[in-house]
């Protein structure tokens, strides 16, 4: 009987083991499929991400040339500014310039009117002597 036990014993033995090695296997399997599963899902999250990524950059580098524009155009605007500014002022100078000139003139012509009434005054005087 003791070889009958230890044929009965080995064959439980190695049933045993069996069976262990298949729930190790099942286990390590289960562990496999989440494993594979949780990196199948950071692949998609990480190309959604990336996808994300080169759109957010597109959109940046447009604004970015947006605001190089922008600034190009208020420089110009700015020049165009500048050069409109040194024109009022030239045509302010101007003006004042004739402003001094009109008042001239006006003093010049009531000199001359002045002058002119003296004469008649004079005039009429040498025609009263007559």
């Amino acid at each position: 009987m003791d070889k009958m036990e230890f044929i009965i014993a080995l064959a439980l033995g190695a049933a045993a083991g069996a069976g262990v090695m298949y729930v190790k296997n099942s286990s390590k399997t289960k562990d496999s499929d989440l494993a594979q599963r949780e990196m199948d899902r950071l692949g998609v999250e990480l190309k959604t991400q990336q996808q994300k990524r080169s759109t957010l950059e597109k959109e940046n580098a447009e604004l970015q040339q947006e605001i190089t524009d922008l600034k190009r155009k208020a420089s110009s605007k700015g020049d165009e500014t500048m050069d409109l500014e040194d024109d009022l002022d030239e045509a302010k100078r101007k003006v004042s310039k004739q402003e001094r000139e009109i008042e001239q003139l006006k003093r010049s012509l009531d000199e001359y009117k002045g002058a002119l009434q003296a004469c008649e005054l004079e005039l009429e005087s040498l025609k009263n002597k007559d």
